[in-house]
């Protein structure tokens, strides 16, 4: 009797043991990434437009999860349409390649980098490739403004009888300087080297439609590399470089 009751008693312990197994399995179930309920609220806050919000929200999902591309393609899409940040939006749209790389939505975000790294450029002042935009690379574009003023320090540096050299070892430097070299032997407010001669140059300029501040400075200087000189003549009329006012008369330092 005793061993039929002992025997009794391994049975239904193994009977209890496999069903706290099951239950093991079944609580250690890997939900999918949309199914968190960060990515489920940051999906709620970007339908009411509540975008700072869904953005916190989706980067918790980042947070916990290695594979979170979706979330990744929501912070990139938030950064660049919303928040106004096209480098952090550049950084999640690789991250999503990354871990998507052949999804259907591969190519759409490939063309969204390409439209983020347009947005940078557009935020340099001044806006001296309004015309190349839809065709350079950003990096391209970076190549380019090392290239003109490099340009314009050796103009800057002939004008005044110097005979320095620009290496290409000046582009690494984090920090670059351009002498302001005044011409000697007229007035001492002018710097040379532009395209007009200093006699021929308005001393005023009207802004007109579809200017920004290089093409005003090719139009006067012949130079668009000049814009900041224009600029910092009419602080006092222009709060922002790339937010020009038709109409406005502006000064030709």
């Amino acid at each position: 009797m005793l061993s039929m009751l002992t025997r009794l008693h391994a049975f239904f312990l193994l009977i209890l043991l496999i069903l706290l197994a099951g239950c093991g399995d079944a609580a250690v179930e890997v939900i999918s990434e949309k199914q968190e309920k960060s990515f489920l609220r940051g999906d709620r806050y970007k339908r009411e437009g509540r975008h700072r919000e869904a953005l916190n929200s989706f980067l918790k999902v980042i947070e916990k999860r290695e594979d979170a591309a979706e979330s990744h393609l929501e912070v990139g899409t938030l950064y660049l349409k919303h928040i106004k940040d096209p480098i952090s939006a550049i950084y999640h749209f690789r991250k999503y390649l990354e871990l998507r790389p052949s999804s259907v939505q591969a190519n759409i975000v490939r063309q969204m980098i390409d439209t983020s790294k347009k947005e940078f450029a557009r935020t340099l002042a001044g806006h001296p490739f309004d015309n190349d935009i839809d065709r350079i690379d950003l990096l391209e574009l970076v190549k380019q403004l090392k290239k003109d003023n490099r340009k314009l320090k050796e103009q800057l540096a002939a004008s005044d009888g110097q005979s320095t050299t620009i290496t290409e070892e000046a582009d690494n430097e984090e920090e670059e300087r351009t002498p302001v070299v005044r011409n000697t032997t007229t007035d001492h407010s002018e710097p040379t080297g532009d395209a007009n001669d200093v006699e021929t140059r308005p001393a005023f300029y009207t802004i007109q439609p579809g200017d920004n501040l290089s093409r005003i400075s090719s139009n006067v200087y012949g130079n668009p590399g000049r814009w900041m000189d224009i600029y910092q003549a009419n602080r006092d009329k222009l709060s922002d470089p790339n937010n020009l006012t038709v109409g406005v008369e502006l000064r030709i330092p």
